[in-house]
């Protein structure tokens, strides 16, 4: 309960669909969805659907949420369709796409998807990038990696 609180509370989401964890309940990915409020006004309603990843040290710390962009389904009238998109690319196709050019995983394989029994052990998204941190709290900017530095 206190994964999905958190999950709809970072982005503002009425809509959530599939999560998945690790065994040690310390990591998740869940897909979300959203309302592009900014849109509201000239468009209606648009949709779109990305994941998170939730990190937490131990079982006692709250989670800390990054974003995970790369796959992002925006533009939609309708809430289901861009999670259903996102949820098939995670779930079917992210090890199909291999590595991740220009991302902190270029040169990386991925070799299962989520859902898959080894995912969180062998995906580069879990992967250390340095001794404290992993790929996933990492970004690639104009070829410069960054750090995700929320205030938390």
């Amino acid at each position: 309960m206190r994964q999905r609180a958190a999950a709809s509370l970072l982005y503002q989401s009425k809509y959530a669909e599939a999560a998945f964890r690790n065994l040690l309940k310390l990591i998740f990915l869940k897909i979300v969805g959203r309302i592009l409020a900014f849109y509201k006004r000239e468009y209606g309603r648009i949709f779109d659907s990305q994941a998170v990843i939730g990190y937490r040290k131990s079982k006692n710390d709250v989670f800390k949420l990054y974003p995970d962009e790369h796959f992002i389904a925006t533009g939609f009238t309708d809430k289901q369709t861009p999670v259903q998109i996102i949820e098939r690319q995670y779930t079917s196709n992210l090890k199909k796409c291999g590595s991740l050019a220009g991302s902190i995983y270029q040169g990386k394989t991925f070799n299962e998807n989520v859902g898959d029994s080894l995912f969180f052990e062998n995906s580069p998204l879990f992967q250390k990038y340095d001794d404290t941190t992993f790929n996933f709290q990492i970004y690639r900017n104009l070829g410069k990696d960054n750090y995700y530095n929320y205030p938390y």
